[in-house]
């Protein structure tokens, strides 16, 4: 036990000395350089043509292929017979056999891993890249669940920004349909069939959006992966359209999510109250 004091008390002591010297700051300038050259921004993304269809965005380390090949597969199953594309994000190897002539597309993503992940530009790029109208945004530890497409034929396209019921691993809620700044609440997940915009957030996990507005109002690339991305995209966005729910399709996540923490339960309990 006095050994683990030590070593983190060591590795505590190295964080705030690189940060003294300005280690950090260095190796993002350093990794931002890297990225910006060999990851170019798509030309024309906003102007070309775009089909009636939906293009899937999966942000990947590589490091979880089987996940990676369950979410491909879930998202061929429910398009299929419907125009669609697959668009993978991440690294040169990624450890899955991608079929040539297939709907799959990997954009390869190059980075030093010096900081944190580039989140918001791997997102962005992927999203400039597609050529469908509809898009989905999600990690590819997310999959599809059986009848997630006929849920949205079934609930139309009358949304700019859009969620759906999300699930952990054992069946339980995840967090989807979230309050972040509720007066007097603050975090907790909303009664599916209450809203209130103006004090929500969209989960970077998972969303669905349409491609233009995406485009038109894209992530921050000045925040990195733990940064708060998805927090600030979604109070600004938030101020100029009005998120929307889908209770018709739902996804899940193919690994356990830890429980929410007692502020989260506090705040769910406290708008179950207000909105029963």
């Amino acid at each position: 036990m006095h050994n683990k004091i030590i070593i983190l008390k060591t590795k505590i002591f190295l964080v705030k000395f690189r940060r003294l010297l300005g280690v950090d700051i260095i190796m993002r300038l350093i990794n931002d350089y890297y990225e910006k050259i060999n990851n170019p921004d798509a030309i024309g993304a906003k102007t070309k043509k775009i089909d009636n269809g939906w293009s899937i965005v999966i942000t990947t380390g590589g490091q979880a292929p089987d996940y990676l090949l369950k979410l491909i597969s879930s998202a061929e199953r429910e398009l299929s017979g419907t125009p669609h594309e697959v668009i993978v994000v991440g690294p040169k190897n990624l450890n899955i056999q991608i079929k040539p002539q297939s709907n799959i597309r990997h954009l390869i993503y190059r980075e030093l891993r010096w900081s944190p992940g580039w989140i918001t530009r791997k997102k962005n790029l992927g999203v400039a890249s597609t050529r469908f109208d509809k898009i989905v945004v999600c990690h590819d530890y997310v999959h599809f669940l059986p009848g997630w497409k006929k849920g949205f034929d079934k609930f139309g396209e009358n949304f700019d920004v859009c969620m759906n019921i999300i699930l952990n691993n054992d069946g339980s809620r995840f967090r989807d349909w979230i309050t972040w700044d509720y007066p007097n609440i603050g975090v907790g997940l909303l009664p599916y069939h209450a809203e209130c915009t103006p004090y929500q957030i969209i989960s970077g996990t998972y969303f669905v959006a349409k491609r233009n507005f995406y485009l038109n109002n894209p992530l921050n690339e000045k925040l990195r992966w733990g940064e708060g991305e998805d927090v600030e995209w979604s109070r600004r966005i938030r101020k100029i359209t009005k998120f929307k729910l889908n209770t018709y399709s739902k996804t899940g996540l193919l690994k356990q999510k830890k429980e929410s923490p007692a502020n989260w339960i506090e705040g769910t309990n406290k708008l179950e109250k207000i909105y029963r």
